[in-house]
């Protein structure tokens, strides 16, 4: 019971907010966590979990109302956004083409401010229009639990977490949210604890 009124309080909050990039951009930050769970760790019955099909429901929706052509054309800099979106709403071959004009595009390879994100960026394009693997982004992993002081995090690897400090890293991104993304972030924690 206690269950199902979270996710009516949720769906009540998506559809009082009005479509901007905070929400595009809030929303996108839950399709990446939701593919770093379902591709990179391939938790088993992810696809079950109640809160999985909610983001793919927000991925749908997104796919049926938004133009994902006038985003990338709109909002360059919000790529990797752009790309997580397109993961979780299924790839197609005009979206691979639409991302790959915009990851080779002056206005992504010549910026300065994605020297921090550029690699996390390249591998996600890499995953869509290269068929590399997809790899999680663990700087802004190590980042987020450092700043944390979570005492068991004491990681030297940045390349490997396991899905318990997925997991911190969860409870991390949830405390410093607020609204629709920490309450399906949290409520995903929770159904993690029963699935393997």
């Amino acid at each position: 019971m206690f269950q199902k009124q979270k996710y009516k309080y949720i769906i009540k909050q998506l559809n009082s907010r009005k479509m901007n990039i905070d929400l595009y951009s809030e929303l996108c930050l839950l399709f990446e966590i939701y593919n770093d769970l379902n591709i990179f760790y391939d938790v088993q019955d992810m696809e079950q979990l109640k809160i999985s099909r909610l983001i793919k429901d927000i991925a749908f929706t997104f796919n049926e109302s938004l133009s994902y052509e006038d985003l990338i054309n709109i909002y360059p800099m919000y790529i990797k956004e752009h790309i997580h979106f397109a993961i979780t709403s299924n790839i197609t071959d005009k979206k691979k083409q639409l991302i790959r004009k915009l990851f080779l595009s002056q206005c992504i390879q010549k910026n300065e401010w994605l020297d921090t994100e550029y690699d996390n960026i390249k591998t996600l394009y890499s995953y869509i229009c290269e068929n590399s693997d997809y790899n999680i982004d663990s700087k802004k992993i190590v980042n987020k639990l450092k700043l944390s002081n979570i005492e068991s995090f004491n990681h030297s690897n940045t390349e490997v977490f396991s899905l318990e400090e997925y997991i911190d890293f969860l409870n991390v991104i949830s405390q410093s949210s607020s609204g629709i993304s920490k309450n399906i972030i949290d409520i995903l924690i929770g159904e993690l604890k029963y699935v393997k």
